[in-house]
């Protein structure tokens, strides 16, 4: 019986406060009824990690098959506002130290550089 018990030692950093967050955004829009407030918990969770972003177009799926194009555009909206004002402390503009094309060839969105 113990041994089906499996070992959680191979998670990594954040591992558990972005399922919780998950599981949070997933409760909250199907038993609470509140799209924007499991958008809220979802951008927080993608915020975290990146694989996060994988689950948003059968989250979008779900909105738009509940409740509707509007919805959609909403949660995304509230998804994309939550990256901006998480980001603008480091940005130069807003007293961080890195301005957004030096972020973006951090982040290789655009390649990287190619030394």
């Amino acid at each position: 019986m113990l041994l089906a018990i499996p070992k959680l030692d191979y998670l990594m950093y954040n591992d558990q406060a972005v399922s919780f967050l998950i599981s949070l955004a997933l409760h909250t829009i199907v038993q609470r009824n509140s799209p924007g407030l499991a958008s809220i918990y979802l951008g927080l969770a993608l915020s975290m990690k990146a694989p996060v972003i994988l689950i948003i177009p059968s989250y979008m799926g779900v909105l738009m098959y509940i409740y509707g194009l509007r919805a959609v555009l909403d949660s995304f909206n509230t998804i994309i506002c939550i990256q901006i004002a998480l980001a603008l402390p480091f940005m130069k503009s807003f007293g961080g130290g890195t301005d957004l094309w030096t972020y973006m060839e951090y982040a290789k969105y655009f390649g990287g550089s190619q030394e």
